[in-house]
């Protein structure tokens, strides 16, 4: 359903997306959503980029939000990003080297 939303509108410059805190039965936040996020055709003006999951949102792939946000630096306009879990919980290791590596580039990305 997001996804199809995402189609609808590519002139969106500015995309949050933030899970309910406690939410054992629906996630937006998933694999389904990240690859699509990952294509050149969803949402192709994206400058900032928004993403809070909810702490129960346990199979969300941390490296695949990575990936996505890399593509989208790499071949597309993405500026600036906040990602992390909504009330503050740790990042692997590994995205957080990511995301700094991200910012050497001169891109704004944040911890939630």
């Amino acid at each position: 359903m997001v996804v199809e939303f995402l189609f609808r509108v590519p002139n969106l410059r500015r995309l949050s997306i933030i899970e309910k805190r406690e939410s054992a039965s629906f996630f937006t936040l998933d694999q389904h959503l990240m690859d699509n996020l990952s294509k050149p055709e969803i949402l192709p003006g994206l400058e900032r980029l928004d993403l809070a999951w909810s702490k129960d949102n346990v199979d969300l792939d941390e490296g695949a939000i990575m990936r996505m946000l890399e593509y989208r630096v790499d071949r597309m306009m993405l500026k600036s990003a906040v990602i992390g879990p909504r009330d503050g919980g740790e990042l692997l290791n590994d995205t957080v080297v990511r995301m700094q590596e991200m910012r050497e580039q001169g891109i704004n990305v944040t911890v939630w």
